[in-house]
């Protein structure tokens, strides 16, 4: 599929972007700088492109309770995610919220080592800010943006995120084809860091967050998604492999497609 830029690209010189697509094209709304390799040559000065997602219904997590064991205990609201070696995850919506320290909210989800996490069941994540008082519980992110739910990934351990087809519940169909959404105002970084195997299928969906992908040169983390992200940060060398299907990921309604040139 298509690359666009609603802002800068800027790529040293052992970055780039390779788009595969017969008549695949990178577009940028403002300037390409660096020594990068790019293929074929990025489209600078383009018109910014609208939020894709901007109609997506966040997840519903009011009959959901709070719960500890994300590889036992099957949906429901965490602070973080368990990170267990197997850890094979429900399907369902899992909710998490990053934690409270001193009546503030505190992101900070890090799952490491040769943990391996399998969400392959038909799971969504959903990334939101925690309850700063009362009960244990998610809220929704302060405007004009917080840090709330995060994750970073990193060590030898296997990851796979594999959404759902018909929605984690009969209600909630809307969210076949999502495998990580953020709250709109939740500013949290999601850092994949190589590892023997790190994979997800279905939307990534984060539009005040960062999606930070890091490692060596061996490394590759392979989505088969829709990304739509505030920002991309990549360090060392580590390969994004990114595709899309119809199949793994949502349909965009044809009113929200628009020509670019």
């Amino acid at each position: 599929a298509n690359v666009a830029f609603n802002g800068a690209l800027k790529a040293n010189p052992l970055g780039g972007i390779s788009i595969s697509v017969p008549g695949g094209t990178t577009s940028v709304e403002k300037t390409v700088t660096g020594s990068g390799t790019y293929d074929p040559t990025p489209l600078p000065n383009q018109s910014p492109i609208p939020d894709p997602l901007v109609n997506l219904v966040m997840p519903d997590y009011s009959s959901l309770t709070v719960k500890t064991h994300s590889c036992t205990d099957g949906p429901g609201i965490y602070s973080s995610l368990e990170d267990g070696s197997p850890c094979n995850m429900a399907a369902g919506l899992y909710v998490v919220t990053g934690k409270v320290q001193a009546g503030a909210q505190k992101s900070s989800l890090s799952i490491a080592g040769n943990n391996t996490i399998n969400a392959s069941a038909g799971i969504t994540l959903y990334f939101t800010c925690a309850k700063l008082t009362g009960p244990a519980g998610a809220r929704p992110c302060n405007s004009p943006g917080e840090p709330g739910g995060d994750l970073t990934f990193s060590g030898s351990g296997g990851m796979t995120i594999t959404a759902p087809t018909v929605g984690p519940t009969v209600s909630q169909p809307e969210l076949a084809g999502v495998a990580i959404v953020a709250d709109r105002m939740d500013t949290g970084t999601f850092s994949l860091r190589g590892g023997v195997g790190q994979n997800v299928n279905g939307i990534v969906y984060a539009p005040n967050g960062t999606l930070d992908i890091r490692g060596d040169v061996h490394d590759t983390i392979a989505m088969d998604s829709l990304v739509v992200v505030k920002d991309i940060s990549f360090a060392g060398q580590a390969t994004l492999s990114l595709h899309y299907s119809d199949a793994a990921n949502r349909k965009i309604p044809y009113s929200l497609l628009n020509l670019s040139q």
